[in-house]
């Protein structure tokens, strides 16, 4: 198995490991995707290698992985490439979590 560089793969939300996530890749094997997000909480998200930056928002994140992921798939659904995606999902939970 590789690991994805810069990602949270298997790491439970106490720091410990989560064996079970590995077995579970390992057990997928490799997989062919044509695109590849991987969100970093604060620190914005990677679309495809390219890095997008977060607003800072002084806000309870809870559910912004979920918004991100929604408004990037809103965003491919009508038409926009990857990383423009990534783009408009960042924009779109810095708003709400402002409001």
């Amino acid at each position: 198995m590789t690991p994805v560089p810069g990602a949270d793969f298997g790491v439970a939300p106490s720091g410990g490991r989560k064996p079970r996530s590995r077995r579970e890749a390992a057990i997928a094997g490799p997989v062919d995707v044509p695109e590849l997000v991987v969100t970093h909480g604060p620190r914005g998200a990677t679309v495809n290698g390219t890095h997008i930056a977060a607003d800072p928002v002084d806000a309870d994140p809870t559910g912004a992985g979920d918004m991100f992921s929604a408004g990037y798939l809103a965003a491919r659904a009508a038409g926009a490439e990857p990383v423009e995606a990534g783009r408009n999902a960042s924009t779109l939970v810095s708003e709400l979590l402002s409001n």
